[in-house]
């Protein structure tokens, strides 16, 4: 049976559906790769507590088991790390298919998404990685010897391939849209700081125009939503106005990645992200009012703009098809331990 790639989230889809464009594209053995996502609807109870969370991992536990069982896979495909992506590893992985596994290596200290993404590594069969130093941490969490290691980091791993970050592929074909200026772009997924990012951006001493997305499906969306412009936005929009923003602020991952390939300086409030690789135009804050402020107003004097000229850890574009040309190696020759990047 083909491969099957399953968004579990809005955060995933875009990178995911970029992926399967390349799985197409190579044909052969990744001929009629499904690609699924899942709906909300299908798992997320309406308890926003961290009770009503973990319920819903044992639900997506179920509704993903359902769709493996019917659909077979030679290989699932996911990203990220956060419930519901665990949920789909944990499925697979009791029912033995074997799991191609994106953004592993990463680190957010302040968000439970950092064990998540921990534990997935432990159950993923193969590792894609955004950078060198996801690809060391990888290999590390696995206990691999210090040469497997170094092959890793250097793109030459058996199982632990370095191919770059997806977002940077969508990033080629974003397109220029018109906003007041100065414009600002908010997206705060788990909430923290939204309150004093709004406070800074409403006090500021001249007129600034923003959006501030919704949170993402986590325990406390529901008050979290009532702070939000907008619910959510289409991914190609969603990168325009990233795109068209005079800064970013927030804690979004988008923020660390995709943000500098756009020309946007992003500020990362609090500690949701801690510990996590950025890109050099990414400037961090605690989460005060007056720092948050005093960053916005620097970056639209262009003091960081330099930071913009500096190359990203991440890439260079081209992940979706490096990825799917492993994959297809993989798939046709799961056991062939020479397969290399």
């Amino acid at each position: 049976m083909p491969p099957l790639i399953l968004s579990t989230s809005r955060a995933d889809f875009s990178l995911l559906r970029e992926l399967h464009y390349a799985f197409i594209d190579q044909s052969g053995p990744l001929s009629g790769t499904l690609m699924l996502r899942m709906s909300d609807n299908a798992y997320l109870l309406d308890n926003d507590t961290p009770y009503g969370i973990a319920q819903s991992t044992g639900l997506a536990v179920m509704k993903v088991s359902d769709m493996l069982h019917k659909f077979r896979p030679s290989l699932l495909v996911i990203l990220g790390d956060r419930f519901e992506t665990l949920a789909a590893a944990t499925a697979a992985h009791l029912m033995g298919i074997p799991i191609a596994h994106l953004h592993g290596g990463e680190v957010s200290l302040g968000s439970k998404d950092d064990k998540m993404r921990r534990a997935i590594t432990q159950l993923a069969t193969y590792h894609f990685v955004a950078s060198e130093t996801s690809a060391f941490r990888v290999s590390e969490q696995l206990n691999r010897s210090w040469w497997d290691t170094i092959e890793a980091c250097h793109g030459h791993g058996r199982d632990i391939f370095k191919v770059g970050a997806i977002g940077l592929d969508l990033c080629k074909s974003v397109q220029d849209i018109k906003v007041p200026h100065p414009f600002i772009l908010v997206s705060v997924p788990e909430g923290e700081g939204l309150p004093e990012i709004l406070d800074a951006i409403t006090s500021m001493p001249f007129r600034v125009d923003y959006i501030s997305l919704g949170p993402n499906a986590d325990a406390g969306r529901k008050t979290l939503a009532a702070w939000a412009t907008h619910d959510k936005l289409e991914p190609r929009d969603y990168l325009a106005y990233l795109k068209a923003a005079d800064v970013a602020v927030g804690s979004s991952s988008s923020f660390l990645i995709e943000a500098h390939a756009l020309g946007t300086v992003a500020i990362n409030v609090g500690d949701r992200q801690k510990g996590r690789e950025a890109n050099p135009s990414v400037i961090n804050v605690p989460v005060d009012v007056d720092a948050i402020r005093h960053a916005i107003v620097k970056a639209l004097d262009g003091e960081y703009d330099a930071y913009l000229e500096m190359a990203s850890p991440f890439g260079l574009g081209d992940a979706a098809e490096r990825t799917a040309k492993i994959c297809a190696r993989l798939v046709s020759s799961p056991h062939d331990a020479a397969v290399l990047d």
